[in-house]
Formats: C-alpha cells, sequence, structure tokens
C-alpha cells in the first residue's frame, strides 16, 4: 500500500491475552485503506505466531521483530512512527482495542 490514509502501530510484548482479539477488531475496520505495524519487542509467548499468523492473510500488517526487550515504550512507538506512511497515526495497546468503530471515527472527515 502506497499511500495509506492511516497507520496504525500496536507496540507488542506478552500480549497473546489479548492480541488476537486486538489485531481482528483492527483489521475489521470499515477503513480499508491502512497499515498495521506490529512491533514486538522480544515477547516470550505466542504473541508474534499470532502477528505472523495475521501477517499471512491480510497484506495491510507490517512486522518488526526485535530479539530482545529494550524496556523502552518510548522506543518501541519511536520505531513505529519512522515506518508509518499514513496521513494519520494511531498508537492501540493490545489490551485496549474493545471499540470496533475507533478508525472510522477517527477518519470520518476522510470518508468517501
Amino acid at each position: 500500500m502506497n499511500n495509506p490514509l492511516m497507520s496504525v502501530i500496536v507496540p507488542i510484548y506478552n500480549a497473546e491475552e489479548h492480541l488476537a482479539k486486538c489485531l481482528s477488531a483492527i483489521a475489521n475496520q470499515a477503513v480499508w485503506n491502512i497499515e498495521i505495524i506490529c512491533i514486538d519487542d522480544g515477547s516470550t509467548d505466542g504473541s508474534l505466531g499470532i502477528i505472523e499468523k495475521f501477517a499471512s492473510r491480510d497484506m495491510r500488517f507490517f512486522i518488526v521483530s526485535r530479539k530482545t526487550r529494550s524496556g523502552s515504550n518510548e522506543y518501541i512507538r519511536n520505531t513505529g512512527l519512522e515506518l508509518a506512511r499514513g496521513k494519520h497515526v494511531v498508537l492501540i495497546n493490545p489490551d485496549g482495542s474493545d471499540d470496533l468503530g475507533m478508525l472510522e471515527n477517527l477518519c470520518a472527515v476522510e470518508l468517501p
């Protein structure tokens, strides 16, 4: 995707419990023109496998995987911001994605 309307950055560390629900909520938004940047910071649970499964089915997912945990959420977010190509950027934590209309609401002015 060359010019996504929105970049969604998801910082991940051992988020297996909530991750599939979060990524499903993001992927199932009415806004299709998005990129989903998943940054795994050395998870030791099944988080990376979950991300890889989503990425194998949906080209909007982009994975950054680091082997060692930096312990710095700021570093993770800055990495996502450097990679983001969207007109709008949103950061979503894996355990806080219950609003299925969140991206549509953020981009309501941009929707055709």
